[in-house]
């Protein structure tokens, strides 16, 4: 399947999906203080989404892209923390929502979007001081678009992804014994990523470091209580960061890069 062939399945999932929230009323869209404000709280352990956005620092007045920004809702969060941020993503109407919803929180200014591909932005070379993106490379031929997403970073700038990660044959040969339910759309190339990946994405970079999270945690799906989770991302922090042979096991990966 071509790489234009994988983007239109990917394009027409992601509009559908798109169309509930373009019919909300502004207000329905309008995000709480607490949505962006709690990122100045510790981290808690193991949670990929936080420490992703975290690592990226103080963003005041700094130029951010929003690598496959969806719907929107990371780019107004780190509008709301100082940044001037720029979105794209291959799904026309995810883009739509996403000016919608910076038009209900008041962030017109300080946000754009647009409609493009990965693997042709449509970006000034060295125009951005920093990347983040939340789940979208497992979608992306990683060795195409590596050389895109150096070329649009200024010297020095950084790369900040998190995504699904399984490096394990072991592992997989479980998954493929007693599957779990995915919601993946017909067509899709969702998958997970490995260090394989991931060297690849480093090829254009000075310096890459990987940060795996989720060992124990991945049996939230069996036990959902509170304090029995909490106990299981603590387990993982102390495993993860004693044992690093056991961190190609972790379920989520986030991988900072620096130009």
């Amino acid at each position: 399947m071509s790489l234009d062939q994988r983007e239109h399945i990917d394009e027409e999932a992601f509009d559908k999906e798109a169309q509930e929230l373009l019919a909300l009323p502004l207000d329905q869209l309008r995000m709480k203080d607490n949505e962006w404000q709690k990122f100045d709280r510790p981290c808690p352990p193991s949670n990929d989404y936080v420490y992703s956005i975290q690592l990226l620092g103080d963003i005041t007045g700094k130029k951010i892209l929003d690598y496959g920004c969806g719907n929107g809702w990371l780019s107004v969060i780190l509008a709301k923390r100082g940044g001037l941020v720029w979105g794209f993503d291959t799904s026309g109407q995810s883009i739509e929502v996403a000016k919608k919803r910076a038009v209900a929180n008041n962030l017109e200014e300080r946000t754009a979007f647009a409609k493009m591909s990965a693997y042709k932005l449509d970006y000034e070379n060295a125009m951005f001081d920093l990347v983040i993106g939340q789940g979208i490379l497992h979608h992306l031929e990683i060795g195409t678009v590596a050389g895109e997403l150096a070329r649009v970073l200024k010297k020095g700038g950084r790369a900040v992804f998190s995504e699904p990660f399984g490096d394990s044959k072991v592992l997989q040969a479980v998954r493929n014994l007693v599957p779990v339910a995915l919601n993946v759309y017909e067509g899709s190339q969702e998958r997970q990523l490995t260090y394989q990946d991931v060297a690849q994405l480093a090829v254009p970079f000075s310096r890459f470091v990987c940060k795996e999270l989720q060992l124990l945690s991945r049996l939230d799906r069996v036990f959902s209580g509170k304090r029995i989770r909490r106990s299981l991302n603590r387990a993982d922090k102390l495993l993860l960061d004693t044992f690093p042979a056991l961190r190609r096991y972790a379920r989520v990966i986030v991988v900072e890069l620096t130009k």
